[in-house]
């Protein structure tokens, strides 16, 4: 069964995973530059973004190909990959900013952010409860497993370092990461997409799914509302971060102008 393709709604999808990588890469650096507990919290409100995003792509993508039956899915089963997306996206950012070696921390939390980025996608494949399954080319298969990981890899390699940048630098680097991060998500699922055979005869097994435009229509509402909050936590956050180095360096100046007149 062939299907096509809409162009507009692919560039949704990486619009959807750039931004939420942003998101995620600039809260849980946080963690890693300023430490403490207080900064912790952030780390989970940036795997909530990630996990968005990661979700978010798989139906988005699934709403671009357009075949000749109508994808129904197991709402349930979407849930758990949704619920799987943040926690592993949890797991990753976390094993970044816990490993000193920045090199080290962004193989692991990239093989684990890889990991769990084809088995959203997989998983809700499956959720889609399709007989005859759903074949796949054991090339292209292993090609979205290794586009997942490699760009995570790169991603996270490249986005926990910057807080060492110069400004100038800072913004620039952040948004390759971010980039790098989507190349893994997108490029994941529309290579695994290419690599998935559907049968002719396929039909969905169960009556009670719901259709992809039910779903398309809460997962819409829901993601938007995640990554907009998010954005605009960060944004406060990155405002009471520069009044707080503002202060530090005041204080700073101080001290040091005391020092010289004792």
């Amino acid at each position: 069964m062939d299907g096509t393709h809409e162009l507009l709604l692919r560039l949704g999808s990486w619009c959807v995973a750039a931004i939420a990588a942003y998101a995620a890469l600039d809260l849980a650096g946080r963690t890693v530059m300023f430490g403490g507990g207080h900064q912790r919290p952030w780390l989970s409100v940036g795997a909530l973004a990630m996990g968005c995003g990661i979700w978010a792509v798989q139906f988005f993508g699934m709403k671009e190909l357009s075949l000749p039956m109508t994808l129904r899915y197991d709402l349930l089963l979407n849930l758990l990959c949704w619920t799987g997306a943040v926690l592993v996206s949890l797991l990753a950012l976390y094993i970044v900013s816990r490993i000193d070696s920045s090199s080290l921390g962004a193989a692991g939390g990239g093989v684990v952010l890889g990991a769990g980025i084809c088995l959203v996608h997989y998983g809700c494949m499956y959720a889609l409860h399709l007989t005859p399954q759903i074949g796949y080319d054991s090339e292209l298969f292993s090609a979205s497993v290794f586009i997942a990981v490699a760009a995570s890899i790169a991603g996270l390699a490249i986005g926990f370092p910057v807080w060492d940048l110069p400004p100038t630098q800072f913004v620039a680097a952040k948004l390759l990461a971010a980039l790098l991060v989507a190349i893994a998500i997108c490029g994941t699922h529309y290579t695994a997409v290419a690599a998935a055979k559907f049968p002719l005869d396929v039909a969905h097994t169960f009556n009670t799914l719901l259709s992809g435009n039910t779903i398309g229509l809460l997962l819409v509402a829901f993601t938007t509302g995640v990554v907009v909050a998010v954005l605009l936590l960060s944004m406060l956050d990155a405002r009471r971060l520069a009044l707080w180095r503002r202060g530090e360096e005041r204080r700073t100046v101080a001290r040091l102008r005391r020092g010289l007149a004792a």
